[in-house]
């Protein structure tokens, strides 16, 4: 299991997330704060009496989903990627098993309804 868990959303708004989330977690995610014009989302997630930090960044076309706890439903990003593109439809990136110091920082997993696939991920 990791520590935290991180993936990224191509199209998915913030209340699209947040209704898979519901579905997920049998409740919404709680707003904290916001900042950027709504671009960075804070909430909280309360589920059997634990409290996972969340925050949704969004970026371009691309939205990052960060859970800052490792009690989570999945127990890796591929995971939690795999279940988000099954609720919403929606093409989903996560890192290829977790990052560790010295990873290739631009290599990717991409998770569609189609399948996976290896991508080189170059921000900017």
């Amino acid at each position: 299991m990791q520590n935290d868990i991180e993936i990224y959303l191509r199209g998915a708004d913030p209340q699209l997330i947040c209704r898979w989330l519901r579905e997920v977690f049998g409740q919404a995610p709680q707003p904290i704060n916001s900042s950027d014009r709504n671009r960075v989302l804070r909430y909280r997630i309360v589920a059997d009496d634990v409290v996972i930090p969340l925050l949704l960044v969004v970026r371009g076309d691309w939205t990052s989903v960060w859970f800052n706890s490792g009690l989570t439903p999945w127990s890796n990003d591929f995971d939690c990627a795999s279940d988000a593109v099954r609720h919403l439809g929606q093409t989903a990136r996560c890192t290829d098993g977790g990052w560790q110091e010295g990873d290739d920082p631009d290599r990717f997993l991409e998770i569609t309804p189609e399948g996976v696939s290896k991508v080189i991920w170059r921000d900017g």
